[in-house]
């Protein structure tokens, strides 16, 4: 069973990559429950599941971003290899501050960073979301939706 979309949008890559962005809806007060699907599976996962999770396309570096409040991975649109921020989760959500606020809208449909991203410590995969899970996803949906991932 899918969980019903209501809203979706589609990052694209110079590359022609693409991440699409599906909001399904509440699970409780202001914890919307969001869906990272890529145009091809990245390290053998077809869709990641997040809470508040967000995506944007950096253009300085080829990259797309997918995070919430407990992980950042980060995708090489040419090369479709991963890496994530590998910090504890405190230092991960003041890495978000700052990501965040590097970003401006493009026009493009995604948002486009004003420098490269090259002081964090980034390590190769998906790290927590090996599976397409971030930590911050809510099990009754993901349980719902494990035939898509």
């Amino acid at each position: 069973m899918s969980l019903p979309i209501i809203h979706q949008s589609t990052i694209t890559s110079s590359f022609g990559k693409a991440i699409s962005v599906e909001f399904c809806g509440e699970h409780h007060m202001g914890a919307d429950h969001i869906e990272f699907i890529p145009s091809e599976p990245i390290a053998g996962v077809k869709r990641f599941f997040s809470t508040n999770g967000t995506a944007l396309f950096n253009e300085a570096d080829a990259c797309f971003y997918l995070y919430d409040s407990s992980l950042i991975v980060r995708i090489h649109s040419e090369s479709w290899t991963a890496t994530h921020l590998a910090d504890a989760p405190e230092i991960v959500y003041k890495k978000l501050v700052e990501l965040r606020s590097k970003f401006y809208p493009s026009g493009r449909g995604g948002e486009k960073q004003i420098n490269e991203l090259t002081e964090n410590d980034w390590k190769k995969g998906l790290g927590a979301a090996a599976e397409g899970v971030f930590p911050s996803a809510w099990s009754p949906f993901i349980d719902q939706q494990k035939h898509l991932r």
